[in-house]
């Protein structure tokens, strides 16, 4: 049995040797099953446990996550400051985000509503702003 013979012309690059998978191959594809699913594990997260509970757990899980990549990397500490300004901004909003959309969940809500509903707050909030004397750019507009 003849195969083809391996070629390096890259004018051919169907006879080419097949490379190795790498990690800029592999992570736009796992980052879409890990965000699509999201709302999916949400929903059977909370048919299992507290939305509280839930949203406690994934916090938790992502903190220690990235405090290992943080040592990985071996990254500074911000300055306190920093560190307390982003503590509040993410309290006030992901902490709150995911609590309603957790406790929506618990309620009966499907995963497909809390994904429109999520997905449509930066067109509400860029409404909002419209109707409150904020004026967005057309790019701004097409951006959304």
């Amino acid at each position: 049995m003849n195969s083809p013979k391996l070629s390096t012309n890259p004018a051919y690059p169907e006879l080419a040797a097949p490379r190795a998978w790498t990690l800029h191959d592999v992570a736009p594809a796992a980052f879409i099953v890990v965000w699509s699913t999201g709302y999916l594990v949400s929903k059977v997260a909370v048919a299992h446990g507290g939305p509280f509970t839930v949203l406690v757990l994934r916090f938790a899980a992502a903190a220690l996550a990235f405090a290992a990549l943080a040592a990985l990397g071996r990254a500074g500490w911000p300055p306190l400051r920093t560190l307390g300004h982003s503590a509040v901004v993410g309290l006030l909003t992901l902490a709150l985000q995911f609590t309603g959309l957790y406790t929506g969940l618990a309620l009966g809500a499907s995963a497909g509503i809390a994904a429109l509903v999520i997905g449509a707050m930066p067109i509400g909030v860029s409404i909002l702003a419209t109707l409150s004397g904020d004026s967005l750019t057309r790019r701004q507009w097409l951006g959304l």
